[in-house]
């Protein structure tokens, strides 16, 4: 009789779960099909660039940036392209910014995609790695595709050297990679 008991209790148990559990696929909420898999990575075969003025060098000061990016493809959530379209699309300022570390980031990115829409996004964090050529935009996505989603930009250098220590740091040029839903 206890047996009969606890195996009902465990049926009743496993088929309230079974309601609470949404199917895969399906959104919850007031979400799009595109939050089911928020990771989107899209590169790296385009191109970028991010200038810096005055250049970056050793000691920190303030300093104002600018970029953009070619069309690149794009796998997950989205599967189409974007872009940032032109160096007024990606700009700030940092209070204090140098080749080795950042802070009081000031900034926007605006993402053009494939289909017309857009993704306004705020730069929280902005990172120089001098050994293997790569400058890291770290961004918030604020409205648009993917709004709430953190996300980074990697410029990877193609010049011979980054100009850290000698004369300053004037710009990147590279490939670029975007990460969205990180």
């Amino acid at each position: 009789m206890r047996f009969r008991r606890a195996t009902r209790t465990l049926a009743t148990v496993a088929a309230a779960a079974l309601f609470m559990v949404p199917a895969v696929g399906m959104t919850t909420g007031s979400g799009s099909a595109e939050a089911v898999i928020p990771h989107t990575i899209c590169g790296p075969a385009g191109s970028g660039e991010v200038t810096f003025d005055p250049p970056l060098g050793l000691t920190l000061r303030q300093t104002d940036f600018e970029g953009f990016g070619s069309a690149i493809s794009c796998q997950g959530a989205f599967s189409g392209s974007v872009e940032i379209p032109q160096p007024d699309k990606l700009k700030g300022s940092g209070e204090l910014m140098s080749c080795e570390t950042s802070s009081g980031l000031d900034g926007s990115i605006t993402f053009t995609w494939s289909d017309g829409a857009t993704s306004e996004s705020s730069i929280t964090g902005f990172t120089v790695n001098q050994v293997s050529k790569v400058v890291i935009v770290a961004f918030r996505v604020d409205s648009g595709r993917f709004a709430g989603d953190d996300g980074k930009v990697t410029f990877q250098s193609t010049s011979e050297t980054l100009e850290c220590a000698v004369g300053g740091l004037e710009k990147i040029t590279g490939k670029y990679q975007v990460e969205f839903g990180i």
